[in-house]
């Protein structure tokens, strides 16, 4: 028996090459590498991305253009991140698999999952497929409409799919409503399981069955390493799978850095919800990566209310360079209508980061239900004063949060498309889209800022375009910052028209965050050299 682990393309305006990892196929591949012959098959990592063949949002036509120019652009066009249909089906052809078991994360990205499934039928009706992931965990009915799903599996996927195979291969399965987490159709109608939620999660994934060269950070070797699973949180715009906390043993940890190791991987990002959750934990996983030579970063899961000096320290002798905070937003009443924790030890702690190498870059959310550009902006001039980049993410609704309803309508499931963060989905009575359109571009004018303040040292902000003297495009980007900068309008330049347009932003907003930053000022990302406006 064959078993193909599918990772599908995706269809979007962007791609983040770095999140790619597929580190859920390889857990699930480890498990059942006993019963049968497994493969992975990255459809979407290192695939040079191509135009689609239709994009689903011409209303987004308005804010995102391929022929314009700006060092502040979002996006340009919608794309496909990964392999065509034609060499999807060539691919299976060859392969001949009797099971595929294809991932399904993210919500937006369902379709072409599906798809998949679709091509594969098409090849033989006999193939067997199996959907796992959030998506499917959380609308397993949706997914089991489709002709082309056999199975899919709720929550953590290791158990579950195991006894799936097992009995597959036995051809009996009488006791398919037994295995927790598993769904599927009947005679009754659909079967819908509880979540699994894993009782062991000491298992080591099956890193040798991918190409460990096609993953890099730069021109390192990179993996995703889990030290824990679940959250014990409940924020009302998080997707996440409600599963509870839980730490590996420090001992299966220690395993499974060595096979990393032998497999030449350089740099290690943690993929955890709640990496510093219990802080004695962590810091004995800490004396397990020290003196490895590794460069470590945590892109998730840094719980604020834990960091100390000391444990910061420990992160970085054991080779932490980059971290990603999450702060959301800085009023308190909207963290209260979220449901999220109110850290004081995030703004207590942080000037001790700044004070470190450590690359910090915060996220907060631009959109959220009843949040203003009061609130947004009060965040974005807070940040702009740290040694920190600003990471912005626009909300947008996911399967079973309270606000998927009150914003994409009674016919939600319809619309699962725009359950993503390029749509700019205006959820917020106080926000339109050109409004967090214009938001998200002045984040990108910070972080640009934060940029030259390290390169070229502290300046009054009216001193930037005159930098761009003699480099490349200077003459376009010069033309750009001083329009933005003098004028407070943002400008682009339309490479077929050859001439500067105005982009769609809404001025008022641009004009708003000047007259604030007269107050304030913007500090480099590496170092402590400011840009001022007053």
């Amino acid at each position: 028996m064959k078993i193909l682990f599918i990772q599908p393309p995706i269809e979007d305006f962007y791609d983040t090459g770095i999140r790619t990892y597929p580190l859920g196929l390889l857990y699930l591949a480890e498990k059942v590498k006993s019963l049968c012959n497994v493969k992975i098959i990255d459809f979407r990592t290192n695939v040079k991305p191509r135009p689609a063949k239709t994009n689903p949002f011409p209303e987004l036509s308005h804010y995102y253009k391929e022929s314009l120019f700006s060092p502040f652009s979002l996006f340009k066009k919608y794309s496909r991140f990964g392999s065509l249909e034609k060499d999807i089906k060539n691919t299976i052809e060859a392969e001949k698999p009797d099971i595929l078991c294809i991932s399904s994360l993210f919500s937006p990205y369902s379709e072409e999952a599906l798809n998949i499934a679709d091509i594969a039928k098409k090849i033989d009706r006999d193939i067997i497929t199996v959907f796992g992931g959030a998506h499917p965990t959380s609308l397993p009915e949706e997914v089991l409409k489709s002709p082309d799903v056999d199975f899919v599996i709720r929550g953590e996927g290791e158990t579950p799919l195991f006894k799936l195979i097992s009995m597959l291969k036995k051809g009996d399965l009488r006791y398919s409503k037994d295995i927790e987490g598993l769904c599927f159709k009947s005679d009754e109608g659909p079967f819908i399981s509880p979540i699994n939620i894993e009782s062991n999660i000491d298992t080591i994934p099956a890193r040798r069955l991918i190409d460990a060269d096609k993953y890099r950070i730069g021109k390192r070797r990179y993996t995703f390493f889990l030290t824990s699973r679940g959250c014990p949180f409940g924020c009302a715009f998080c997707g996440r799978i409600p599963v509870p906390f839980r730490k590996r043993s420090l001992k299966s940890i220690e395993e499974e850095l060595e096979a990393c190791t032998e497999l030449g991987i350089e740099w290690i990002d943690f993929e955890d919800d709640m990496l510093t959750y219990d802080a004695k934990h962590f810091k004995d996983t800490l004396k397990i990566f020290s003196n490895k030579n590794l460069i470590l970063s945590a892109m998730n899961g840094i719980y604020s209310e834990t960091l100390n000096r000391e444990i910061i320290n420990d992160m970085i002798y054991a080779g932490f360079r980059r971290i990603n905070l999450s702060m959301v937003d800085l009023s308190s009443s909207i963290l209260k209508t979220q449901k999220r924790f109110s850290s004081k030890t995030f703004f207590e702690i942080l000037p001790y980061l700044e004070s470190t190498g450590l690359l910090i870059e915060v996220h907060f959310i631009v959109g959220l239900f009843q949040q203003t550009l009061k609130h947004i902006m009060d965040t974005m001039m807070f940040l702009s004063e740290k040694r920190c980049l600003l990471g912005p993410s626009a909300f947008y609704v996911v399967p079973g949060i309270d606000a998927c309803e009150m914003v994409l309508g009674p016919n939600w499931k319809e619309k699962i498309k725009y359950m993503r963060s390029s749509v700019l989905i205006p959820a917020s009575p106080h926000l339109s889209r050109t409004t967090l359109f214009t938001v998200m571009k002045l984040a990108r004018f910070v972080n640009f800022l934060k940029g030259l303040a390290d390169r070229y040292g502290s300046m009054h902000v009216s001193e930037i375009p005159r930098l761009f003297f003699g480099q490349s495009n200077s003459d376009i980007v010069k033309e750009i910052l001083s329009k933005l900068i003098n004028e407070k309008r943002f400008v682009a330049y339309d490479r077929e028209k050859r001439d500067f347009v105005l982009e769609n932003c809404d001025e008022q907003v641009v004009k708003y965050f000047f007259e604030q930053m007269k107050k304030g000022f913007v500090k480099g990302y590496k170092t402590h050299e400011i840009i001022t406006f007053g």
